[in-house]
């Protein structure tokens, strides 16, 4: 099992009320992003597949430094909001206010925190695949 699934989820239910709003800001729904997702296959067919989530938090957190705690914890936050609402990785800034509230969240758990910051540095220091 992916070690950092558990927080993903975490991230999901916290987030929850705060995407929706973001949704509904940019002017999206479930439901118009459920019919662009549908349509287009023969497109995205010829589209390369995108990064996996581990791969795109470990490309993130070797770009900081991993002895700020609450930097790693908001660049997870941020990472894993803005692919559950299917932003790209330059558009999690975009996620920043809700990923700061989140991370705070979870900074406020020490036990929960140090085992987030554990596996991000351990996932940071992985050799890089292929």
């Amino acid at each position: 099992m992916d070690p950092l699934r558990p927080f993903s989820n975490l991230i999901r239910s916290l987030s929850k009320s705060g995407a929706t709003h973001m949704r509904r800001a940019q002017g999206g729904t479930e439901a118009g992003r459920a019919s662009t997702e549908s349509t287009g296959s023969a497109d995205t067919a010829a589209e390369p597949a995108p990064p996996s989530l581990r791969s795109e938090i470990r490309d993130r957190m070797r770009q900081i430094d991993l002895g700020d705690r609450g930097r790693v914890r908001q660049v997870f936050v941020e990472t894993v909001i803005a692919r559950e609402l299917g932003l790209g990785a330059t558009q999690a800034a975009e996620v920043a206010g809700l990923a700061e509230q989140i991370a705070a969240q979870i900074g406020s758990h020490p036990r929960l925190s140090d085992r987030l910051h554990t596996l991000l540095t351990a996932l940071a220091e992985e050799p890089a695949a292929g």
